[in-house]
């Protein structure tokens, strides 16, 4: 699974070698959204305005669970934040089995 991170959450998941769900989060308390391909996680926010407004950088990070548990995952077929590719819904108290994110890609959303 890949996720595109925000500059904080990478430095956060790097540090800690885990994904998590901060207590100061407000969007998504629940869990974290992961595409099922890098080029999805990419997309999602590609087509979120107000990150391309402010010019922000995100790293495309891989992750992986085991095949059980990724089987029992919500998928969201059509997800909005992740583009026309199924994306899944981690919770919160999932996300801890979740392998260390492996960087893959850097992008940057600059204002047309």
């Amino acid at each position: 699974m890949w996720r595109a991170v925000s500059e904080a959450e990478l430095a956060d998941t790097c540090a800690r070698g885990i994904f998590r769900v901060p207590e100061t989060e407000t969007t998504y308390a629940e869990g974290k959204l992961f595409a099922e391909t890098a080029q999805g996680a990419g997309a999602g926010k590609a087509s979120m305005g107000s990150t391309i407004a402010r010019g922000e950088r995100f790293t495309v990070v891989q992750t992986d669970i085991a095949a059980d548990c990724f089987r029992k995952l919500y998928v969201f077929p059509d997800a909005t934040n992740y583009g026309p590719v199924p994306s899944r819904l981690v919770p919160t108290d999932v996300l801890p089995e979740l392998s260390p994110p492996q960087i893959q890609d850097v992008l940057i959303f600059r204002k047309p």
